[in-house]
């Protein structure tokens, strides 16, 4: 069946992606664990209907966000055969919560996720992302020296919208507001991957700082609406919520730092840049934020170093 078949190669992609980051990812994996189940502990607190939203919004954002979907539009005959074969991947994906729920209870909460892929049924299979120059819209509200962040929203402008409504949901349960920054600050680290051409990065003596200025101003003005709505519904956690904020910029910073630490015109992106995962899961463990900060020192002393030997 072809169902099978496309199961069977994500499942190959998955393995490839392990063998290629190697001892990173299963470092990242184990630092992850602790933020994991804090996550599932609080899904688990949730009512049922609450875990229902959450579950629509991730497999939505999971649907917009995906690359494939022309690929899979071309190899099926009929749009419900794709519309089967999205609703088996998002079952799969959602499978383990599933069964933790419905063993371990509550189990109105494992139900309320297995109906949860349903809603690929009713979304729509073409691709959201920008496979035509003259599709391309610009958003001119940001700036273009933050060109880096204005590209990577306007390719994925779905799936930052529904994240972003993600963590605007806050006042029903701070969890929402938890998930919007992780999964925000995930998009947003990938937003650095690539560089510019040796021709328009345009050089001065306090480069790095200015940049690093201006997209933090940007990121903290775009998250100032969800931290206000935050701080009123959960106002005696503003510690944990200010926290909160705090990971977006630093997360922001780390990407810049990474980019510019690995600069060469050789290449068009930086390598393998999966520890920036383990560097963005360390931010949810006690004590973390020291080793981040610590790493992030350590690359704004080599970035300067690499873009004076290029450009200085």
């Amino acid at each position: 069946m072809l169902i099978i078949k496309i199961i069977r190669l994500h499942l190959l992609q998955a393995i490839r992606f392990i063998r290629e980051t190697g001892f990173i990812l299963l470092i990242a994996i184990l630092v992850s664990v602790g933020f994991i189940f804090q996550v599932i502990d609080a899904i688990r607190s949730l009512n049922w209907v609450y875990t229902l939203g959450i579950g629509v919004i991730l497999v939505t954002s999971t649907h917009f966000s995906r690359k494939d979907l022309r690929f899979l539009s071309k190899i099926t005959s009929r749009s419900m055969q794709m519309r089967m074969i999205l609703l088996a991947e998002y079952l799969l994906i959602l499978s383990p919560l599933i069964l933790l729920f419905l063993i371990t209870g509550p189990w109105q909460n494992g139900l309320a996720l297995f109906l949860t892929p349903l809603i690929a049924l009713v979304l729509p299979t073409r691709s959201f992302y920008l496979t035509e120059r003259k599709q391309k819209k610009s958003l001119n509200w940001i700036p273009i020296q933050l060109f880096e962040l204005k590209l990577h929203i306007e390719k994925n402008k779905p799936g930052y919208a529904i994240l972003y409504v993600l963590s605007l949901l806050s006042p029903f349960h701070i969890a929402f507001f938890i998930l919007g920054i992780f999964f925000l600050s995930t998009m947003i680290m990938t937003a650095f991957s690539v560089y510019e051409p040796k021709e328009l990065l345009h050089w001065e003596p306090h480069f790095l700082k200015k940049k690093i200025q201006q997209n933090g101003l940007f990121i903290a003005k775009a998250m100032a609406p969800t931290f206000a709505l935050a701080s009123i519904f959960h106002f005696t956690q503003w510690p944990l919520l200010l926290y909160l904020l705090l990971i977006p910029l630093l997360t922001t910073f780390l990407g810049l730092l990474y980019k510019y630490a690995r600069l060469t015109p050789i290449f068009h992106q930086p390598p393998n840049s999966s520890i920036l995962t383990l560097f963005l899961m360390l931010l949810f463990l006690p004590g973390g934020i020291l080793i981040h900060l610590g790493y992030s020192i350590f690359l704004l002393r080599k970035a300067r170093k690499n873009l004076q030997y290029y450009y200085a």
